[in-house]
């Protein structure tokens, strides 16, 4: 999937904090859920510390189902 080798994080760390699929060598990490509430991303996006951001630089969180129309959030970028 777009040349990356996603490795499951939850393998490397039981219930992984913020993100579920990455690819270290590429930067992109992803979080899968079927919440789609600002809540669920706001708390994903809390989740991930300076080590995550630092290894995927590029974030997403797949939302499986209807998503949101949008969502507001202040505070440091990802």
């Amino acid at each position: 999937m777009l040349g990356l080798s996603l490795s499951n994080l939850n393998a490397e760390r039981s219930n992984n904090p913020g993100l579920d699929l990455g690819d270290a060598a590429k930067g992109w990490a992803f979080q899968v859920t079927a919440d789609k509430s600002g809540a669920k991303v706001k708390e994903t996006l809390d989740k991930i510390d300076a080590e995550q951001s630092a290894k995927y630089p590029n974030i997403r969180i797949l939302v499986i189902g209807e998503k949101q129309g949008s969502y507001t959030f202040t505070g440091e970028p990802y």
